[in-house]
Order: C-alpha cells, then structure tokens, then sequence
C-alpha cells in the first residue's frame, strides 16, 4: 500500500494503484494539459471516492505503508495505464508530424 501525498491531503491506495497514478503523471507533456481522475481509495479505515485534478504540473507522493491486505483495483489499473499509453502515443505521433514537416522543409513561406 501507499500512502499518496496530493495538494496537502493524503490517501491511502495500491502499491500498483499509485505507480500507475505517478506514470499518468509523467505521461503528460509540459503544456497545460490535465485530466481528472476519480478513484475509491482508503482513508482512516474506510473507503472514500477520490477526486484529482492532475497534469504535468501535478505534484504527488508516495510513501510505501505496510499493511496486509490491498483491495481489488484492476479495472481502476487499467483504465490509467491505458490513458498513459494513450497520451505518450500521441506525443510520439505528435513529435513524429513535426520531424517530417522538418524533414520536408516545411515553412510559413510555403504555407501561403
């Protein structure tokens, strides 16, 4: 479990529930690009919905907690490794469109 530090609360979750927390994150370029995300996480031995704005600029915490037993989250897993996946995949289409133009010469004096 970890116990996951956000704009001054905290809440406890998976050990995978955070990793994929922080690699959505990271998954973010540095404009101002955010998501919101909803997760039922345990705080003070019961369980409450979460709500966090985050993006690039989003800055969170884990610290490891030592407890026996994690509540089932892979649907929740899934959902935020496939939002990463989904946006590293369009900054390595977005940075693939700008090579070519490179590659090709592209300037505003042929755009007229």
């Amino acid at each position: 479990m970890n116990q996951v530090s956000y704009s001054g609360e905290s809440f406890l979750t998976t050990d995978e529930g955070a990793d994929a927390l922080l690699l959505l994150v990271a998954s973010f370029d540095d404009g101002d690009n955010s998501e919101m995300v909803e997760r039922a996480v345990k705080n003070d031995a019961r369980t409450v919905t979460v709500q966090l704005i985050v993006g690039s600029r989003s800055a969170l915490t884990g610290i490891p907690e030592d407890l026996a037993a994690e509540p089932d989250s892979t649907d929740v897993l899934s959902e935020l490794r496939d939002r990463a996946r989904s946006l590293s995949t369009q900054l390595e289409r977005e940075y693939a469109d700008a090579c070519a133009a490179m590659e090709y010469g592209w300037d505003d004096i042929y755009a007229r």
